[in-house]
């Protein structure tokens, strides 16, 4: 049985919406030489490559951007996806109220980003600064403001993928065509294979969840991890010998 290593990457492999760091990139590079690797992001290829350098991206057997509705092979896209269900106005209008009625302590620009099958929105802004990520992350913890505009969106949009992703946002895909797909796709010519995914948003509502739990009805493993530094740790004992899989 052989191993097929899944990871995502902002606030698994990376702090968040920052770049990887020098000491998880040198064990990252070296447990890709030894393993079979892909990455799956929410994030298009181009942020991934500023996260990570063209030199990960490009050694792992592959790279899903968007929701895994991209694909990126040896850093050359190799595959994508497109959906008609995202350019709905009604959808756009309902996004367009939320972040207007938005309550949150600060609001910087960027909200809306229209993604390869998918659209990522954020009543923050992606133009937020670490610290603004933290102060609104708080915010939405206390005000479950994503998660209660994530639930009208699910129920009034049955055929839409509506998830949480990372400090600040929801993403929005096509029902079976956010991180789950990739799945069957990795696992093609590899059936005697378990695949094993790290991910910090693995549980219901998460970003990660539906790929995880597929993972877990095959028998796979996974790895909620709440941090990249756990990620290291993890990856450090793989490493060492000292966790068995």
């Amino acid at each position: 049985m052989k191993n097929i290593f899944v990871f995502d990457v902002d606030n698994t492999l990376t702090p968040p919406r920052q770049k990887i760091t020098d000491d998880m990139k040198t064990l990252f590079k070296a447990f890709i030489k030894k393993n079979k690797v892909y990455l799956v992001s929410g994030s298009d290829f181009e942020k991934i490559v500023w996260q990570l350098g063209r030199e990960i991206t490009g050694d792992v057997q592959g790279v899903y951007g968007c929701l895994g509705n991209t694909l990126h092979i040896k850093n050359k896209l190799s595959h994508l996806n497109e959906f008609s269900e995202l350019e709905s106005l009604e959808l756009l209008n309902d996004i367009k109220k939320y972040i207007n009625e938005s309550l949150t302590p600060v609001k910087t620009g960027n909200h809306v980003e229209i993604r390869i099958g998918m659209i990522n929105i954020s009543t923050i802004g992606r133009n937020a600064s670490i610290e603004q990520r933290k102060i609104y992350s708080e915010f939405d913890k206390q005000n479950s403001e994503r998660k209660i505009f994530a639930d009208f969106l699910s129920n009034k949009y049955p055929k839409l993928d509506i998830s949480i992703g990372g400090e600040i946002s929801i993403d929005i895909s096509v029902k079976g065509h956010a991180k789950e797909q990739i799945y069957n796709k990795i696992l093609r010519g590899e059936e005697d294979s378990t695949i094993i995914f790290f991910g910090d948003r693995c549980n219901v509502g998460g970003n990660d969840h539906s790929l995880a739990k597929l993972v877990k009805l095959d028998n796979g493993i996974v790895f909620n991890v709440d941090s990249y530094t756990d990620t290291k740790q993890i990856l450090q004992r793989i490493w060492n010998g000292d966790c068995t899989i």
